[in-house]
């Protein structure tokens, strides 16, 4: 094979090498963070609900009532169950297959960015031709 074939040759294989890195760039790492960002997001949330309930169930039995205590759960729960419900929802949609696709894609993108640097250098050690 002669250097400008080569050349030619590593040239496509960093053409296709840029698609599928560009691939896990632009649509892979996206969906990685946000699923990580909720994940986050829903366990603070679970947190911090779990503190309004202890708060409010250890509140002075003088001042407040029972009934009163169950009051102030029945409206927090009202306020903060559905954000709970709909970030539980919302990591449940982001698919994990098309993760690991993306992810694939674009390791298979540097490998043959790689592979076609290496055609190229090959094919400037052989000389014009």
């Amino acid at each position: 094979m002669s250097a400008r074939n080569l050349h030619l040759l590593s040239l496509f294989l960093n053409f296709i090498g840029a698609i599928g890195l560009g691939f896990d760039l632009l649509r892979g790492y996206p969906k990685r963070n946000r699923r990580a960002i909720l994940e986050v997001r829903l366990t603070n949330l679970r947190e911090f609900i779990a503190t309004i309930e202890q708060r409010t169930l250890s509140l002075p039995a003088p001042p407040y009532t029972d009934a009163e205590k169950r009051k102030l759960l029945v409206d927090f729960h009202n306020e903060w169950d559905p954000q709970n419900a709909k970030l539980e929802a919302e990591i449940k949609t982001l698919s994990a297959g098309h993760e690991l696709w993306a992810f694939l894609l674009g390791w298979f993108g540097v490998f043959l960015l790689a592979g076609g640097f290496l055609l190229d250098a090959v094919s400037t050690l052989l000389g014009p031709g």
